[in-house]
């Protein structure tokens, strides 16, 4: 495993692209503590505005801050991101807990439910789930 983590931080490509997912990270944690604009408060004198010393992206009709509601809109997509990703991880857990000590016969069986599900196209089930 160490060997594995060295060859991580010898990447240059994986460097990048943890250091950009570091930087995302903490501007969508700090902007909105730090920002004097409130995401959801409208000021309409100030409405469309282009980008700025002040609005560092402008604002939008309504006259709010568009990097405090970019930070603002990336915690709450993070957030989901992570929830997503905790359930994947307990439900892969217990499955994989189940099929390994349970023999080779119930390991089997929960096998090929995963290759049937995973035979299910995604593009026509993806479509079922939005129209429902």
């Amino acid at each position: 495993m160490i060997r594995r983590l060295s060859a991580l931080f010898r990447s240059p490509a994986a460097l990048v692209g943890g250091s950009l997912f570091v930087l995302v990270i903490g501007y969508c944690v700090v902007t909105p503590l730090v920002s004097p604009f409130d995401p959801d408060d409208a000021d309409f004198t100030v409405g469309r505005q282009p980008p700025s010393a002040e609005h560092l992206l402008g604002t939008d009709q309504f006259g709010r801050d568009l990097f405090t509601r970019l930070a603002v809109g990336g915690r709450t997509t993070l957030l989901i991101a992570f929830a997503a990703l905790s359930i994947i991880l307990i439900i892969g857990l217990a499955y994989g807990t189940v099929a390994g000590l349970a023999g080779r016969r119930v390991d089997m069986l929960m096998m090929r439910v995963l290759d049937g599900l995973l035979a299910i196209p995604r593009l026509p089930v993806s479509i079922v789930i939005l129209v429902v």
